[in-house]
Order: structure tokens, then sequence, then C-alpha cells
């Protein structure tokens, strides 16, 4: 009979094999299974406990194994924001490619997950560091012992969890974790190595027509604005008071996004490729360098922080970029998404050429009532902004008035344009949606590991000047049969190019909004986390087929 010798060490080995799993408590309690019970329970459990004997004194592996209680950590809190699965790639790239200031505005909100966090490994770490100092050691036999019987058990478990077909690399957490890890970091290095792998490339762009006097488009980028708050698109509040004025506005009805996360989606409006052709991001170049390539002067003007992946690298391939938040101190005052109104009219108003001009907005992005001024507070209360289901209400109307400051950032472009009497058009689209609390999985913000409805729903909208609607015969009428029609995002760079009139082999008019040979995108897809497509519908839950069946499952 084999004998284990226990001491203090030994209930220490115990305790820590415990707070190693708890992620993996929490996703077992979450999607309960037998299967999942032994993949993310006992598995994991019996792993712990082999790595943890490893030393007569287990509390030197927990603090070698620091790193690892870093990412526990980091799960955690992404399991208090989302309710469910493991830390994505996409979740890993925000945190690289997000800058400090939001990074702030969201920490702050979520306090309850970050005190959780430090209640449950500083005193761990600090039980290790005493295990460390104490004289006393597990026993040679414990150790030998624990760690074989420890061992047989993860190997037989493993066997069960192979056997059952299941992928522990993306099934078994911290696996999982560390496959999504890798993966980002693969492709980090990808999106910095785009100027290299994408140097050679060219749309062999051409415009066989010409407008009869000077041309100005402006492609403007929304953040976090989903569909359902527009009273454009049926909302029952007035947010959009200034635009539901402006007539020749094309409104879009059934328009998703391919992502909902920004580090992906805003590169596939952007460019040509989409989420079945996703690879084409790393090896062709982006719309700004389609328009240069047909004599265009472009140029990209950002309420964002500046980054060195594809939205940081496509902004640079214009001929000027402006970025209005430089030389504006640390604090949020001042870093309205109307700064930019200024600026478009010096750059329409400083020569005389053909222009392509991206505005990218910060929009709807929370902390929400950052991004308004205080006379755009329609709705209140707009405070506090907690993210917590109780403060639901004040979050939902400083949501509501982002979308009122968006609708009043978009008809000054528009009055702007118009003032001009050019042939000019402008085209908004938004990079994704957000979720507000809005069913019984409260979720709140976006890049949750399962897209929802809320945050692939976005508003897309056309405006063009009379003077266009002369010159380009037959464009408005075109648009206007399509405004029901179901599509992604993958539309945009073949809608700039029909209304530019720019022609490329890269160029569908089947895929263009403003052609009468527009066909109807189905399915629509969404770039998955490990960038491979998924059609449209597959991630949708019950909660989100209400919503589905509401718009006449559009």
């Amino acid at each position: 009979m084999v004998r284990l010798h226990w001491n203090r060490q030994s209930f220490f080995l115990l305790l820590f094999a415990v707070m190693w799993i708890i992620p993996n408590i929490v996703l077992v309690y979450i999607r309960f299974s037998w299967l999942n019970l032994l993949a993310n329970g006992l598995f994991p459990f019996t792993i712990g406990l082999s790595l943890l004997a490893v030393f007569r004194k287990p509390g030197i592996m927990v603090l070698l194994m620091l790193p690892m209680l870093i990412i526990h950590a980091y799960e955690i809190v992404f399991l208090y924001l989302f309710g469910r699965e493991v830390i994505t790639t996409d979740m890993f790239l925000n945190t690289v490619t997000t800058d400090v200031e939001e990074s702030t505005e969201l920490l702050s909100n979520i306090y309850p997950a970050i005190i959780i966090v430090c209640l449950l490994y500083i005193p761990l770490i600090i039980l290790a560091v005493v295990s460390c100092r104490m004289k006393e050691r597990l026993h040679a036999g414990f150790r030998r012992t624990f760690s074989l019987l420890s061992a047989i058990a993860a190997l037989i478990m493993a066997g069960i969890i192979l056997i059952s077909g299941t992928r522990m690399d993306v099934s078994v957490y911290p696996l999982n974790m560390l496959y999504n890890f890798n993966f980002a970091v693969n492709k980090w290095y990808r999106e910095r190595n785009y100027p290299v792998t994408s140097a050679g490339f060219t749309f062999n762009a051409a415009r066989p027509q010409h407008a009869p006097q000077r041309e100005v488009y402006v492609l403007v980028i929304g953040e976090s604005a989903r569909a359902m708050n527009w009273q454009l698109l049926g909302y029952s509040l007035p947010t959009n008071p200034e635009l539901s004025r402006v007539p020749g506005l094309f409104v879009f009805s059934n328009i998703t996004s391919q992502s909902n996360a920004t580090q992906k989606s805003v590169p596939l409006i952007l460019s040509a490729a989409n989420a079945s052709n996703s690879a084409a991001l790393y090896s062709q170049k982006s719309v700004l360098s389609l328009f240069k390539e047909a004599g265009f002067k472009t140029v990209f003007i950002t309420n964002q922080v500046a980054n060195q992946q594809l939205i940081g690298f496509y902004s640079r391939e214009a001929d000027e970029r402006i970025d209005i938040n430089k030389g504006i101190a640390e604090n949020t005052a001042g870093k309205y998404d109307e700064n930019m109104l200024p600026v478009l009219s010096q750059v329409i108003d400083q020569d005389s050429s053909n222009l392509l001009i991206v505005l990218h907005m910060h929009g709807s992005h929370f902390n929400y009532a950052y991004r308004y001024p205080p006379n755009y507070a329609v709705f209140r209360p707009d405070q506090p902004l907690q993210i917590k289901i109780h403060h639901k209400q004040a979050l939902v109307n400083a949501y509501n008035n982002t979308i009122v400051y968006t609708d009043h950032f978009l008809a000054e472009v528009i009055r702007t344009l118009s003032a001009r009497q050019l042939c000019t058009g402008m085209l908004y689209v938004s990079d994704h949606g957000e979720n507000l609390f809005d069913d019984d999985r409260r979720l709140f913000l976006h890049s949750t590991p399962f897209p929802t409805i809320y945050e692939l729903h976005i508003p897309l909208l056309i405006w063009l000047s009379p003077q266009y609607v002369r010159a380009w015969p037959g464009k408005a009428e075109s648009t206007a049969q399509n405004i029901a029609q179901p599509a992604d995002t993958r539309v945009i760079f073949h809608t700039l190019c029909d209304m530019a009139g720019i022609t490329t082999p890269y160029f569908r008019p089947d895929e263009s909004l403003m052609n009468k040979n527009f066909v109807p995108q189905e399915p629509r897809m969404i770039l998955g986390d490990h960038e491979h497509p998924q059609n449209f519908n597959r991630y949708f839950q019950p909660e989100d087929e209400k919503v589905l069946s509401a718009m006449g499952r559009k």
C-alpha cells in the first residue's frame, strides 16, 4: 500500500492546484458536460498537481508560473466581461493595439473583476513566498508517488479526451488560450510585415470616364455604432434629428460587419479583401492606393490613435495623413470628432485636386460620455457609466447621445461638401456595433468571442451631391434600388470604385451598392477569430434569432 507523508507543504500543494484551475472551474460551470468537466476540470487539475510536485517546495513552481497567473487573471476579467469562452485572438491584439487612454477608460469601469483577481492571486503569491521560506519540505516519497499518480491520471484523461474527438488545443484551458496567444503573435508579425509583403502590389487602376468638374469623395468610418439605435433605421427615439432632414440620403437597412473587432473590421472596409479571402489583407494594398493609382490625391484624417497594425499601415498609404489628436493633452476633453471638420474644409480648399478623404471617427467607443460635448447630452441621465446591469439606462442614454453627435457630425460633413458645389459623394459605415445589456446574456461592449446581431448589424449611408447625380446619370437610381438588399462590408471597396468610376481587375459590379447589377449577398460571412470565414448565422443564439425575426430575418 502506498503511503503518502502529509505535511503543511502537502496542503499548500493542493491549495495551489485548486487556485490554479479557478478559470477552469468557471468554464466548466458555464457550460457543464461530463466531457467538459474532464477536459477543463480534472485534467488540468492533475497536470497542475504534477507540476507543483516537481520541487520540494511547491511555492517555487507557483512563482515560476507567474506569467501564467497573469494570463489567468486576464481570463477572469474576460469572463467577467463576456460570461464565457477563453481569451480570443482578437482580445490579445486589442490589448496591444488599444491606447493607454482607452484602456484606462475600460479598466476604471470593471473594477469588480480587478478586485476579484487581486483577492484571488495576491494571497496566492504571498502563500507561495511563505512556502518558499519554510524549512519544511515535501517528503521525497510523497513527491515521487504523488507526481506519478497525478501523471498517470492526466495521461488516462488525455486519452479519453482525444478518443472523444476533442481537439485539446482549442477545447482545453489553458491550451486553447495559449493557441490563441500564439495565433495572435503570428498575426501581429504578419501585420508588421505588411509593408514588405505588399510592396510590389498594384491595382492596375484606370478611369475611362471623368466628371466634368472636380470630384471629392469622402469615406467616413464610424466606431461601435449599431443600426438598432439609429432613428433612420427604425429606432423609436430621435437619435438622427439632422440627417432625417437631409434630402437624397440613401439609408441601407440590411448591412452587417464582417467582424466585431476594429482591428479586423476596418482593414476589411479599407481593402478589396473579404472574410472569405482574408489572406489578401497582407498582400494587397488599400483603397487609398487604389485612388492614388487612379489619379486622386488621398488624405486620411483620424481621431483615433495610430498603431503599427494594418489600419496604421493602410492610413500611411495616403498622400497625407492627419492625426487631429497630435498636440492635444492626454485628457479626453477636446478630442471630439467634430475637430476633424475644419481639417476637412482645409484639405478640400487647399488645392484643386480630385480627392479621396477618409475620416476615421471615435464615434461611439466606450467611454460613451467622453465622445460628445455636454450640449449633445440629449438623453439623461447619462451618468454614472459603470459597467453594471443596474446602470443600463444611463449607459444606453449615453450611447444614444453618441449617435446624436454622430448624426450632427455626418450632417456637417454633408453641409461642408454641399457648400462647395462639387461632384461629391459621402459613404458612411460603422466598423461594428455594440452590446448594451440587451438580453438575458447581459453582454456589454464588442469583440465578444461569439458575435451577436447587436455587434454585426450596422448603419451604412450614402449621400450624393446634385452635381454628382447630373455627372453620373443612373447611379442614384441604382443606389435607391439596393437600399434594402442584404450585404456585408465587402461592398465598400466595390461601391467606392463605382462611385468614382474607377476600373480595376479587383472591381466587381455585382458587389457595388451603386450598381444596377448588384446581387444580394447570401450567405454573408464573418471573419472568425482564427481568420476562418464563418457563415453569418453560425454564431446566433435564440436571443439573436428574436431580433432577426423582428427584422423579417433579412
